[in-house]
């Protein structure tokens, strides 16, 4: 979760998020910027309520919103954790791991592992709870598969660890062998150009120099294809890039092998 928000702070900006609130729901980008701009947070509320399907995220959007800006630069980015306490029952997951994470931190007894078992088996949970941490490195990937999932199925109301299994079983037996964000670039529903510009800027990005913008992602895959909604389609792809994205980021940070690596996207893709 630390890292999580660490990497993308810079661009889940006001600016970012007026343009997919944009796409989502109906009204224009400059209208959302207007009210993040006045910090008419009930505004952007009413907006959202209107839309049936959103109740619950409008009901939660104005306090969480509003602690995630004024915390943006302390290094959790949630203030004291009190923005877990606005979270509906379904999210109530990413406080139990906030807890635990920050027992961790402050090497306080570590409990209440239930979520844990959620994700993680009897080994790993061990090496938690017994802080000895050779087990770090397969954690930290269940850790932040399992938060991405439950956070994204939340948001687009789809079974988002289904849909990511999707796209691995796509793949070659070799695919976790191989830099994800390459594999990506290569799907039928990339729409890379021939300029030379382009191709620069896709070698910065699966060489994580840059990340890609939601703007610039619309220009390369403008191949998507699927029912209902185009626009919230193009939002669910865009987080396919961002969990891969991180997923090469945890494997550079932790220096993890292919064979931790491996068995971390076996393990994903036989998941029920």
């Amino acid at each position: 979760m630390v890292l999580f928000l660490n990497r993308y702070k810079n661009i889940f900006s006001q600016n970012l998020i007026a343009d997919i609130f944009a796409n989502l729901f109906s009204y224009g980008k400059s209208t959302f910027k207007k009210d993040f701009s006045n910090k008419n947070y009930s505004k952007v509320v009413e907006r959202i309520r209107e839309k049936d399907e959103y109740k619950n995220f409008a009901r939660i959007f104005e306090n969480i919103i509003q602690i995630v800006f004024e915390n943006k630069d302390n290094y959790k980015g949630i203030g004291n954790g009190e923005v877990f306490e606005l979270l509906p029952n379904n999210l109530k997951d990413f406080k139990d791991l906030w807890i635990i994470q920050k027992n961790i931190i402050e090497e306080k007894e570590i409990k209440n592992c239930e979520v844990l078992e959620k994700f993680l088996n009897k080994e790993e949970i061990d090496d938690i709870i017994s802080k000895n941490f050779k087990l770090e490195k397969i954690i930290t990937l269940k850790s932040f598969h399992y938060q991405f999932c439950l956070y994204a199925s939340h948001f687009f109301q789809i079974d988002y660890e289904k849909f990511i299994k999707s796209f691995f079983n796509k793949k070659n037996n070799d695919v976790c062998k191989e830099n994800l964000l390459k594999f990506f670039f290569k799907s039928s529903y990339c729409n890379v150009s021939n300029y030379d510009d382009y191709k620069r800027n896709i070698r910065n990005i699966i060489n994580q120099k840059n990340i890609m913008k939601y703007s610039t992602f619309r220009n390369y895959f403008n191949g998507i294809e699927g029912e209902g909604n185009k626009k919230l389609l193009y939002l669910i792809y865009y987080a396919l890039y961002l969990y891969l994205d991180f997923l090469e980021f945890l494997k550079k940070e932790f220096e993890i092998d292919k064979d931790i690596f491996c068995k971390f996207i076996k393990e994903i893709k036989r998941r029920n």
